[in-house]
This record gives structure tokens, C-alpha cells and sequence, in this order.
């Protein structure tokens, strides 16, 4: 029975990866209070289901779904950065927005990907297999960026930005660029989900960001070194057991709408744990 709820949380979790892995870059590389991601889930999703019945190749609206998450993302940073609006108010007016924009996508609340469709999970391969290469691809990706020049900047920028303007460089912008890619992790992550399930529904935007916040806040909790380099793996496995308990929750008779409440428990819990667990050495805040 184990090895089912395995699989199960394996399946469900390896979809989620690319989207907490945005959330950490925002969060936790930025220290920027990004509401976006339950808008650009949304955009990403409904574009990657648009461009699949226009005859696009399943990587080809993959990738287009990335573009649209990536063109959310970007929104939010004008506002904020070039705009003079509030960030936490800029995210949230570009996620409500966002709603509005993936339902003219759409044409309707819920599309279905016709049989005739292919998707990335059309070939004769395991869909877990196929969901996990990709999953370590976006890893290795995000983990080498972190580790280049960009990336360093990246990190200075959300530790001291001051500082980063004092040598020349231009906060708003690495901010701008940042959230861009952040957003299109996550729309990424979206067109995963449209491709895997089959159809895409225009609630499915609802509770992106906690889940998101769940797998790093639970990848903070684990025993491992807190570097930079590690945030994406990390954050990979908190995403992981979070689609572990969950699974077991629901294996246990849990009601499905009682998920959102149990999701709550998880990331207060985790957020308190990785506080208790910080404590002898200099905790780094989920923002900050």
C-alpha cells in the first residue's frame, strides 16, 4: 500500500517542483513578496492548452507556456519597480488580472486536451520518468544560474541592495529580470499540469503560492547547509514530502476539501520547525 501512495505522491509532486522552485527564487533569492504566482500558473497553463489545439508541438507550448508565466512575472515587476506601486499589491492586482486574461484564453472556465492532442506524456515512456528528467533539468538550470555572475547578483540584490547600487549596478532591474524567471518556472510548472491531467481548469490558480511556500518552507526544515546552491534541491525534496503527507492524509479518509486546511497546518508547521531548528546559528528569514 506504501509503494502506491509513493507513486501517487511522486506523480503529484514531481508536477509541483518547477513552481516551488520559482517561489524560492522569488522568496528566498530576491526577498521579494511575490503574489504573482496564482496568476502566472494560470496564464502559463492556459497558453500551453491554447497553443497545443493551434498544432503546436507539446515542447513548443511547454516553452510558450514559460513565455506567458515569464510575461506575468514582468508585469508585476513594472509595477512594483518601475512603477512605485507596492509590491505585495502589485502581485496580487497582476494575479487577479491574470484570472481574467486565462478565461478569454480559454473561452471557458475548463478546456479539455482532445485524445487526438499529443502532449509530452503522449510517448510510450512512464510519466513519472518523463516528469522527473524535466524536474532535473529545471534543477540543474536553476542551480548553475544561481552559480554564475547573474545569479551572485541575483543574491546580493536580495541581501543588500544598497550595496549593489553603490557598485554600479541597477537593483530594479536584476528585481525585474528576477521575477521574470521566477514566473516562468511556474508557468512552466502550469503547461506540466495542463499536459499531465489533460484538461486545465481556470481555478486550479487557487493556493499556487502556499503550495509553493509549503516546499520550501518544509525544504528549510531539512538537515542540509543553507547555501544557495542547495535552495533549488532542497526546496525540490520539501516538495516532495509535502505531496507525501498529503497523499497520506487522503489514504487516512481525509476529506478532499479539507486539503487547503491540512496545507495550512503543513506550512505554519514547517515555518515554525525551520525557526526551532535555526536556532545556534544565524537563521535567514523567508523574506526579509
Amino acid at each position: 500500500m506504501f509503494m502506491v501512495i509513493a507513486e501517487a505522491a511522486l506523480r503529484q509532486g514531481l508536477l509541483l517542483i518547477p513552481i516551488a522552485v520559482g517561489v524560492y527564487l522569488s522568496f528566498r533569492i530576491l526577498r521579494f513578496a511575490d503574489l504573482t504566482p496564482d496568476g502566472s500558473i494560470l496564464i502559463g497553463g492556459s497558453a500551453c492548452v491554447v497553443l497545443l489545439q493551434s498544432g503546436c508541438t507539446p515542447w513548443c507550448a511547454l516553452f510558450g507556456g514559460a513565455v506567458a508565466g515569464a510575461a506575468t512575472g514582468c508585469v508585476t515587476g513594472l509595477l512594483s519597480e518601475y512603477g512605485g506601486v507596492d509590491r505585495v499589491l502589485a502581485g496580487l492586482g497582476t494575479s487577479m488580472a491574470a484570472y481574467t486574461v486565462a478565461l478569454r484564453v480559454l473561452g471557458r472556465g475548463n478546456v479539455a486536451i482532445t485524445d487526438s492532442t499529443d502532449t509530452i506524456y503522449s510517448y510510450l515512456v512512464n510519466d513519472i520518468v518523463i516528469s522527473c528528467v524535466i524536474c532535473i533539468f529545471v534543477l540543474t538550470i536553476v542551480t548553475l544560474l544561481l552559480k554564475t555572475r547573474l545569479g551572485l547578483v541575483l543574491r546580493a540584490v536580495g541581501e543588500n541592495s544598497g550595496l549593489v547600487s553603490q557598485l554600479g549596478g541597477v537593483p530594479a532591474f536584476y528585481r525585474f529580470a528576477g521575477l521574470a524567471f521566477a514566473n516562468a518556472l511556474v508557468g512552466f510548472g502550469g503547461g506540466m499540469l495542463a499536459q499531465n491531467q489533460g484538461f486545465f481548469d481556470i481555478n486550479q490558480g487557487v493556493g499556487t503560492l502556499f503550495i509553493g511556500l509549503a516546499g520550501v518552507l518544509i525544504g528549510m526544515s531539512l538537515p542540509f547547509k543553507d547555501r544557495p546552491c542547495f535552495g533549488p534541491l532542497v526546496t525540490a525534496l520539501g516538495t516532495l514530502i509535502f505531496a507525501l503527507l498529503t497523499a497520506l492524509a487522503l489514504r487516512m479518509g481525509v476529506f478532499p476539501g479539507d486539503i487547503k486546511f491540512l496545507t495550512a497546518t503543513l506550512v505554519i508547521g514547517a515555518a515554525w520547525f525551520a525557526r526551532l531548528s535555526s536556532r545556534g546559528r544565524d537563521a535567514i528569514p523567508l523574506i526579509g
